[in-house]
């Protein structure tokens, strides 16, 4: 019994090895399954280009533009020239102010921060509900925003670009927001220095009283090391901390608010805006995919510091745990 135990232990071990030995391989057939192809080979390529940081490529299909990056996992700005509403995690930011007590007035949102602007997806669909707001957006790779300007309708109005390290350029800004959307992970791709409990100290110390930090994470499945930790992380700071999962995708979004608040606020708010003459469609569909989709709080992960955040261990875990499982038969 004791040598069939370790006969059987040995095996599993040896694949989990396999599997982090061959990661680099496992990361480009992700990358595979999510395009149908390699780099070269995805369909409408209109433009693409190498810069500092990153591979990038704009696809054009069927009339949405779509931004891509290095292996090409993951949408990272989409535009249309007519559709606003992607039922992606572009759209969540909008419900963020909600979680606090209605009535929450949209008129009076002044200041936004995103990090992690890219295309300016985000920044896009605030400037069409809040369009009263200031937006100052952090984006390392100055490239990126140029494709912006050029295939995603980025525009300046409102609109302060800063070309810096997203948790350089909050610490050293004194300006203080209502809402702060960090959008800076690209799966495996993550800059640990933008996942520990000091960096969303300092994001918590850049919101005002009613402030609203949100964060798109990614998950595989049920494998949410990545969301759970991150979620204990981002806890260990703010006093009332939510997961929204955004449905047909492999995103999660974590809302944090700097006073303590309930999920209750988000419908009560809900009836406020429904109670409006000309209630805006954009906010209303994105409050409702967050009330609808609200997820119970995990009970388990690890709070990265400065010291001390496995964020790569954290991910490899997460992708050999998924190739072991059965669930890769449903992508393929």
């Amino acid at each position: 019994m004791v040598v069939c135990l370790i006969g059987i232990w040995a095996t599993v071990s040896l694949k989990k090895m396999m599997v982090y030995l061959w990661m680099p391989f496992l990361l480009v057939i992700l990358s595979f399954i999510g395009l149908g192809g390699f780099d070269k080979q995805a369909q409408g390529i209109i433009f693409e280009n190498e810069s500092a940081y990153n591979y990038i490529q704009v696809q054009q299909i069927n009339d949405y533009n779509i931004l891509r990056l290095n292996e090409g996992q993951g949408i990272h700005s989409i535009s249309h020239p007519t559709q606003t509403d992607f039922q992606g995690y572009w759209e969540q930011v909008l419900s963020a102010p909600f979680f606090n007590p209605a009535p929450i007035n949209r008129d009076q949102i002044e200041r936004i921060a995103i990090l992690g602007l890219a295309g300016g997806t985000s920044a896009n669909q605030i400037r069409l509900a809040y369009p009263q707001t200031i937006i100052d957006g952090y984006e390392i790779d100055s490239e990126i925003i140029n494709v912006g300007y050029d295939y995603f309708g980025l525009k300046d109005n409102y609109l302060n670009v800063y070309i810096e390290d997203a948790r350089w350029g909050i610490t050293h800004n004194d300006n203080i927001y209502q809402v702060i959307n960090v959008d800076a992970y690209d799966p495996p791709y993550i800059p640990w220095h933008l996942t520990t409990r000091e960096f969303f100290t300092e994001i918590f110390n850049h919101l005002s009283d009613d402030g609203v930090m949100v964060i798109n994470v990614a998950r595989i499945f049920e494998e949410r090391g990545l969301l759970n930790s991150l979620f204990q992380t981002i806890d260990s700071v703010f006093p009332s901390t939510y997961i929204v999962d955004i449905p047909g995708t492999f995103n999660s979004m974590v809302f944090a608010t700097k006073s303590a608040t309930s999920e209750n606020n988000l419908m009560d708010n809900y009836f406020v805006l429904m109670s409006e003459t000309v209630p805006h469609p954009l906010i209303l569909a994105a409050l409702e995919r967050t009330i609808l989709n609200l997820q119970s709080p995990p009970s388990e992960g690890i709070i990265f510091t400065d010291d001390k955040a496995p964020v790569e261990w954290v991910t490899n875990s997460m992708i050999s745990n998924f190739f072991l499982s059965e669930q890769i038969t449903i992508l393929q």
